[in-house]
């Protein structure tokens, strides 16, 4: 059930940039908008005053280099779906990339590093993975979830949001942080040398994190606040004695190297 390929999440282009370089768009204006849909192959968008690339449909990026922009070094606009597959997204001045109401996101296979602000930022998605990159030494977290899939209805393959195979490390914030969301899988991550805590979950509904290696942080390995189970899991040290049990700020460890946790299942 990977998401590896341009087929992830069925996007058929209507236009092809191939090969193409994009430099020093006007300081008010996005280096490249897409608006229905295309596909971007081994293209550089570089050291423009806003965003580097603007999704307003479908877009497939595959091998390109998004770099040293104003803003956000990629943007989904609401109701837009991207896949972004081999390719580097660093230095810029907002997120690397985020993506916000309804949209679906696959990013497979990529470079997320040195922003001036997170790595990877999903708000209310409907949809996305985020599996084998690298994100590091961003500004703030490496990957934050905040407010996905809540209240929404979850229709096929794609519902909810998985976060796995990744290493996260050498940021200021949180290695992962999600916020008010519910149906994300944290797994199988490498999290490193984090200024803050690796991961933090906060006021969450179905959240499972399982596999991941926390090593090396500043401060607690796994942060648990607010968040809720459902009736007879035992959720860190609390016991459920309702249909709704809360698991309120749990610590587990400084260092936690090798940690296999169902943090939140609600």
């Amino acid at each position: 059930d990977d998401f590896d390929s341009e087929e992830d999440l069925a996007i058929v282009p209507s236009l092809t940039l191939e090969d193409c370089y994009v430099s020093g768009a006007n300081a008010a204006a996005h280096a490249a908008v897409i608006r229905g849909s295309a596909r971007m192959l081994r293209c550089g968008v570089v050291d423009s005053g806003q965003t580097g690339v603007s999704v307003h449909g479908s877009a497939d990026l595959f091998h390109c280099i998004i770099s040293g922009h104003g803003q956000r070094g990629i943007q989904l606009q609401p109701g837009s779906k991207a896949n972004i597959i081999d390719s580097t997204i660093r230095a810029n001045h907002g997120s690397g990339i985020e993506a916000d109401a309804d949209t679906q996101l696959c990013v497979s296979r990529c470079r997320v590093v040195d922003g001036k602000e997170g790595g990877v930022v999903l708000g209310s998605v409907r949809s996305a993975v985020v599996q084998d990159c690298e994100i590091g030494g961003n500004t703030r977290s490496g990957v934050v979830v905040d407010s996905a899939c809540n209240g929404s209805t979850l229709q096929g393959p794609y519902a909810g949001v998985r976060v796995r195979r990744n290493r996260v490390h050498t940021g200021k914030q949180f290695g992962i942080l999600v916020r008010e969301s519910s149906f994300v899988i944290i797994e199988d991550n490498e999290i490193s040398a984090m200024s803050s805590d690796g991961v933090e979950l906060n006021k969450c509904f179905a959240v499972e994190v399982t596999r991941n290696t926390i090593k090396g942080g500043r401060r607690s390995g796994i942060v648990v606040r607010d968040c809720y189970a459902p009736r007879g899991t035992d959720c860190g040290a609390a016991t459920p004695t309702s249909s709704r049990s809360r698991c309120n700020s749990v610590d587990v460890g400084d260092d936690t190297t090798t940690t296999t946790t169902a943090a939140t299942t609600t």
